[in-house]
């Protein structure tokens, strides 16, 4: 009874300082999860939510670990993680996260000398071929355990021995709330601060303003919750609010708060959700890579998560003109706000809308001075950044350091550690916990850096991938999937190559440069110091990522060529993807040249069918990264008609494959440069992706047919000249 009755002190003084507290109860399984029925039957009160995650049966919902993000937007008052078999750092953040003040956190463990040294099931997905789990490390689960132990509000009890080893007591005095008054208006008595009452009549003011509102604020501050409400207000005056997001699970708090203020049941309609007020107002969610298609019927517009969004969507809805709110998380799991001020704040300010920025920053579950946030942010590295500017700014490619990083020095040095892995949160939309663990334990990932003066410049997150056995090979081709080998996968699976996984390789799985010291050369640089490394030991370099112009001129500038595109797009990221490989060896050379001209092979008909969407700029690019053609191949009827075209009684729809072809072949040998966006946009959607004129002309208000068929007259001669046709 000794660490029950510790155990409810612990509890009393987290509901005294309106804070959580974590309990680390060590010991065999059946012992450490009766202590946990006997605290929960101790503390438990009606109404109150409980929840186990892991294999410990008891008086409270029990899910697996694998669905911890079903807790994002719930609320708990206690939480039981079963960790003998598993240590997941997304677990981790996404329960942690739903606790309220008051509640307790048990994490049920091994005796910590063996559980910090055996191989745990969640190692597997670290253990790539031709690893096992005895070749993953554990440098995450000791400085995870290290963290348990240095910090504040979390008790380590040994319940074999009844020993209290931790007691986790502060001994702190309350912290007094933000003043909560009671509103007028019915809407403002649902914020649970006064912060996020702030924000709703941020969002409530957008209607009247031709401006832009950005929110920015760490996980559990209230911002989905307060767009919930706006949007149900907006409803209620007649307005249609349209709602994106990186999936519905990210954004589902908005439409649950909007449902409870407006008491009307949402409609389910596959990746739609929909919303009617009895007013006529309406509130809908669409996912990114659609949700362009249906703006013209929106009076408001909010993204939600909005940094795990490109920036080419986010451009293009700022670009509607309609009144929106970019909500945005600073530390999170669906990206984080430092990426999306990175990439998008230049694009915001540079345009002519006014910007408005706001920042939540009180909790709505507990205290500001809640230990366990501390804890979680440090553990789990949420609010880690790059080095600060003044650290790099003198930086040159003459003065920068080519760096293997070793990871057992990294993960002893926390100053180093933390700039190294805020740099790779800005590298992608979607970096998770479980990427530092990845980082720090998987055998098939090394990393690479140029420093300056010991601070990270450049960083690369490489996967060594390939060199598979016959066997392997045999049952890729027969469509099974391998994880952790991206590339020979797709290359196998997909494009039927039997053998391509028999070569070795390096792929990117992260490169970044510091915000900084970007358009520098660093990047460029650091790919020609890997390149430099590894040309002697594997046969191709290779990386795969959401296409845009952008990108791929710079993969292509440093001598990598394009040998696939997605055929589908990212449902999170609206994006279609790329793949672009640098051969190293004759065997990569050979592997690689195969592969670019199968793809001109099948670009054409993917062109007028999954990639009919693509936006031309990037068709123009992505052409020209795959390399030219061997030859031509156009009928000689075909070069008739073409050669007619310019200015004579030739037709595009006379012969759709020739010009298709001639096109391609162009594009693929730099004659992008040549023509001006209107020849490229028109060459691309007509000629390319087969669109109608009438389609085609919606977009172009000012430009006559007459004129537009002229424009594109004149771009088929510039194509013919380029092959020097006459």
């Amino acid at each position: 009874m000794r660490l029950v009755e510790h155990l409810i002190d612990l509890q009393a003084e987290a509901a005294r300082l309106d804070e959580r507290r974590v309990a680390v109860l060590i010991g065999e399984r059946d012992e450490t999860c009766g202590l946990a029925r006997r605290v929960h039957d101790a503390l438990h009160r009606a109404n109150e939510s409980w929840v186990a995650i892991g294999a410990l049966d008891g008086p409270w919902e029990l899910l697996p670990s694998g669905r911890s993000s079903h807790l994002l937007g719930r609320t708990l008052d206690g939480l039981v993680i079963d960790m003998y078999d598993s240590l997941r750092p997304n677990t981790i953040g996404q329960s942690i996260g739903a606790v309220r003040s008051g509640g307790l956190i048990l994490f049920c463990v091994d005796e910590l000398d063996r559980w910090l040294e055996r191989p745990l099931s969640s190692d597997e997905r670290f253990a790539v071929y031709p690893y096992d789990t005895d070749d993953v490390t554990h440098r995450f689960r000791h400085r995870f355990v290290s963290l348990l132990k240095a910090h504040q509000g979390i008790s380590i009890l040994d319940v074999a021995s009844d020993t209290i080893e931790q007691e986790g007591f502060t001994g702190g005095s309350p912290l007094i709330r933000s003043d909560i008054e009671s509103p007028d208006d019915g809407r403002l008595t649902r914020c649970l601060t006064a912060d996020q009452r702030r924000c709703v009549r941020k969002l409530d003011a957008l209607i009247d303003e031709d401006e832009v509102l950005v929110i920015e604020s760490h996980r559990g501050r209230g911002k989905s919750s307060a767009a919930g409400l706006s949007a149900a207000g907006f409803a209620e005056e007649g307005y249609d609010t349209l709602i994106t997001g990186p999936g519905y699970e990210s954004i589902r708090e908005v439409f649950n708060r909007a449902h409870e203020w407006l008491n009307v049941e949402v409609d389910h309609d596959g990746n739609r959700r929909h919303i009617d007020s009895p007013s006529g107002g309406a509130i809908t969610y669409r996912p990114p890579d659609t949700v362009l298609n249906h703006t013209e019927d929106a009076d408001v517009i909010m993204v939600d998560e909005a940094a795990a969004i490109p920036v080419g969507i986010l451009s293009d809805l700022l670009d509607t003109g309609i009144p929106i709110a970019f909500l945005t998380t600073v530390h999170g799991y669906e990206g984080t706000g430092r990426g999306f001020s990175v990439r998008f704040k230049g694009r915001l300010e540079a345009g002519s809308r006014p910007v408005r920025y706001h920042k939540l920053t009180e909790p709505i579950r507990y205290a500001p001075s809640d230990p366990i946030e501390i804890w979680q942010f440090r553990a789990l590295l949420l609010d880690a950044t790059p080095p600060p500017a003044a650290l790099i700014d003198e930086a040159t490619t003459d003065t920068v350091t080519y760096e293997a990083i070793d990871r057992d020095e990294l993960v002893e040095d926390e100053a180093r550690l933390r700039e190294l892995f805020g740099l790779l949160v800005l590298a992608h939309y979607r970096t998770e916990p479980d990427d530092l663990a990845r980082l720090l334990d998987a055998p098939n990932i090394t990393i690479r850096a140029l420093t300056h003066s010991g601070h990270p410049v450049s960083v690369a997150l490489l996967a060594k991938e390939g060199q598979l056995d016959e066997t392997w090979c045999d049952r890729l081709y027969r469509g099974e999937s391998i994880r952790g080998h991206m590339i020979p996968d797709l290359l196998t699976t997909q494009l039927r190559d039997r053998q391509a996984g028999r070569l070795g390789g390096i792929r990117y799985l992260r490169i970044t440069t510091h915000q900084h010291a970007q358009s520098r050369g660093f990047g460029s640089k650091l790919l020609g110091e890997i390149h430099a490394e590894f040309k002697s030991t594997v046969d191709w370099i290779g990386a795969g990522f959401g296409m845009t112009p952008d990108l791929l001129r710079f993969w292509h500038e440093n001598e990598y060529c394009t040998v696939h595109l997605g055929t589908s797009r990212n449902p999170r990221s609206g994006e279609h993807s790329a793949v672009m490989m640098d051969p190293l060896s004759p065997a990569g050379a050979s592997l690689v040249d195969r592969h670019r001209r199968r793809l001109l092979d099948r670009v054409s008909g993917q062109l007028t069918d999954s990639l009919r969407t693509l936006d031309p700029e990037t068709v123009c690019v992505a052409l020209e990264t795959i390399g030219p053609p061997v030859d031509i191949d156009i009928a000689d009827w075909m070069w008739e008609v073409i050669q007619t075209t310019p200015d004579g009684p030739g037709q595009i729809a006379t012969a759709p494959e020739g010009f298709r072809n001639l096109a391609i072949a162009s594009l693929a040998t730099g004659v992008r440069t040549k023509l001006t966006p209107l020849q490229r946009e028109l060459l691309v959607r007509r000629v390319l992706q087969s669109h109608e004129w009438p389609d085609i002309m919606h977009d172009h208000p000012g430009v006559t047919r007459g004129d537009a068929r002229r424009t594109l007259q004149g771009a088929i001669a510039i194509l013919l000249d380029h092959h020097d046709v006459s």
